[in-house]
């Protein structure tokens, strides 16, 4: 592919491709501007050990908090090599928590003048907390030139659900002026930080494991049954169950669990009282509870407060 220039006289100029000759410089540049893999991007860490002397390349925190692997590669095209080093990667990763995420980014100095990840985050996105984070883990391959192998089976992972991308980055110059061309080979991530996007519960529902989803199916056809003003409202960061408008659950689905938000009060009154503590009192939403649970028989006391909720919740 040619690249031109073309200056303020309109003068048009070819830039000669200009090929790094080692990953280090596609991992500086990267590092420095994180944002010509996605918008939102933040740089976490470089060169993260996993254990057992294997070290990622680049890791990262989109703009909702989930991780983000990057692993660049400059001569190896190996197909198996390289998919199964970034699958191992995005497994290690997947089990990352809070805790862990902000440990890193205050090791690598990466908070600023934020006290945590939490507090940073909230600036973009009002509502996020603590359980928000790595909900979706991404890996990028990054190349100058991707193999037709590597391409075939990230783009069958991809089809597949699995958030598997082919980034290939290239540097081209002229007179001492450099430019740099990305190329999205496989997938293509859509970031939009402003406008508010279309959110599904097949959305939320893919992040959980299989006795996961089940649960929730349960729970939706519990609290369905409440009466046929139920209105599911599935937004970014939870699905809300909401009666006259107005929410009285939340739901966030995670591997091993549910987060369930219930509203417990109306015009300063109690909808339910919780005398076995089975739920806390939210941190940034006072008149809601919240439960993490991971079985069934964890759900059936909740849904007793869930009813509560609904009854109490008129207009």
């Amino acid at each position: 592919m040619k690249i031109h220039g073309i200056d303020d006289s309109g003068k048009v100029t070819e830039y000669s491709h200009s090929p790094v000759s080692e990953e280090k410089e596609l991992e500086d540049y990267i590092e420095k501007n994180p944002e010509i893999i996605e918008k939102g991007l933040m740089t976490l860490s470089r060169q993260q050990a996993t254990g057992g002397n294997h070290f990622i390349d680049l890791m990262g925190l989109d703009y909702d908090g989930n991780v983000v692997i990057v692993e660049i590669k400059k001569e190896s095209n190996d197909a198996r090599k390289v998919i199964t080093q970034i699958i191992e990667y995005g497994i290690w990763a997947e089990d990352l928590r809070y805790s862990d995420l902000n440990t890193i980014a205050r090791e690598n100095n990466k908070l600023g003048e934020f006290r945590n990840l939490e507090q940073m985050f909230q600036e973009r996105i009002e509502d996020m907390e603590v359980d928000d984070f790595n909900a979706d883990t991404k890996l990028y391959i990054v190349h100058e030139k991707i193999g037709d192998d590597i391409k075939k089976i990230a783009q069958w992972l991809n089809s597949k659900g699995i958030n598997i991308y082919c980034v290939e980055l290239n540097f081209h110059e002229k007179d001492g002026h450099k430019i740099a061309i990305k190329h999205d080979v496989v997938g293509r991530v859509k970031v939009n930080v402003n406008k508010k996007e279309d959110f599904s519960e097949e959305f939320h529902t893919r992040r959980g494991n299989p006795d996961t989803k089940e649960m929730y199916t349960l729970l939706r056809e519990k609290v369905t049954d409440f009466g046929n003003d139920v209105d599911i409202n599935p937004v970014k960061n939870y699905v809300g169950f909401r009666r006259n408008q107005i929410m009285f659950v939340s739901v966030k689905v995670r591997k091993e669990k549910l987060i369930l938000g219930i509203r417990q009060i109306y015009n300063g009154k109690e909808s339910f009282t919780d005398e076995n503590d089975i739920t806390i009192v939210r941190k940034r939403h006072t008149n809601w509870r919240e439960s993490h649970i991971k079985t069934p028989d964890e759900l059936k006391p909740l849904l007793v407060f869930m009813r509560q909720s609904y009854d109490a919740n008129k207009k």
